[in-house]
């Protein structure tokens, strides 16, 4: 259906249903596209005093709505239009107010009438919240511990002021426990003695191993080597001779050749000595 079309099927169903209290009606289309830009929210919020969103459609109203809205606690709140007491439904959520209870501080703030209203209904609605309350907060014992009455300008008058010193102290709170969470108790207790005990005879066997082992590693006798100098002394003899033979010989050779080079000089001296002996003895001639 369009925007238009949801407009005109809602309207008839609250008209049968006989819901007057309504005075518009926005489709989530509307809504994702004409009321996205910042200043067309804040006219939105300050132009109604309450807003009411199906259940199918309210986790998706966070991202397009803005933190003023929360921040102002006028968020929408949810209502089931399939239910068939649909009227009394949206008339309560309408005639009744709703509580916050949040992780961020202690305090917590309720509405619970208006300026208008008489003291004798004031007190009622007052007792009727904090009944309330109490049943519907999951925590055991006293809960509240101050109750003040504020408006909008005025400061916070006390009405209620309670002695729960304790809240603020440490103690150890005895619970009765069932024969089911005594029994699992002593199990526990019993399977931590059970690994504690293998644990240490564990530590103690392997402390006796340690030792045994220790004990029977025999000390190590170092083992002497053969000498291998001999087998050295020898091989570095042989090649000293060898080296000896070797500059032996050739010197020999050496030697042989200057003998002769010398007889060949003096065979040479002494032929040149009778040539000239040779020379001067013959006679001369006229």
């Amino acid at each position: 259906m369009t925007s238009e079309q949801t407009q005109r099927f809602y309207k008839k169903l609250l008209q049968e249903r006989g819901v007057k209290n309504i005075s518009e009606i926005i489709p989530y289309k509307v809504l994702r596209t004409e009321y996205k830009p910042y200043e067309a929210k804040r006219r939105l919020l300050g132009n109604f005093d309450m807003f009411l969103s199906d259940d199918r459609v309210r986790r998706l109203l966070p991202s397009h709505l803005g933190k003023h809205f929360y921040e102002r606690k006028k968020e929408p709140l949810s209502v089931n239009l399939l239910s068939k007491h649909l009227a009394r439904d949206i008339h309560s959520i309408i005639q009744g107010t709703v509580l916050k209870v949040t992780n961020k501080g202690s305090c917590c703030m309720v509405r619970i009438g208006h300026s208008a209203m008489s003291a004798d209904e004031l007190t009622e609605n007052i007792e009727a919240a904090v009944k309330t309350v109490v049943t519907k907060l999951r925590m055991k014992g006293h809960v509240i511990k101050v109750i003040h009455v504020k408006s909008l300008t005025s400061v916070a008058l006390p009405i209620y002021n309670s002695n729960l010193s304790h809240l603020g102290e440490k103690k150890q709170v005895t619970t009765d426990e069932t024969p089911q969470k005594k029994r699992k108790a002593a199990r526990k207790q019993a399977k931590k003695q059970q690994t504690e005990t293998t644990k240490q005879t564990d530590a103690a066997e392997e402390k006796k191993v340690e030792e045994a082992e220790e004990e029977e590693i025999p000390q190590l006798v170092p083992i002497e080597t053969p000498n291998k100098k001999p087998k050295l002394e020898v091989a570095k003899k042989k090649k000293q001779q060898q080296q000896q033979q070797l500059e032996k010989a050739p010197k020999a050779a050496a030697a042989k050749k200057g003998a002769k080079a010398q007889r060949k000089v003096t065979k040479t001296k002494m032929a040149g000595k009778t040539e000239s002996k040779v020379k001067r003895r013959v006679p001369k001639v006229k």
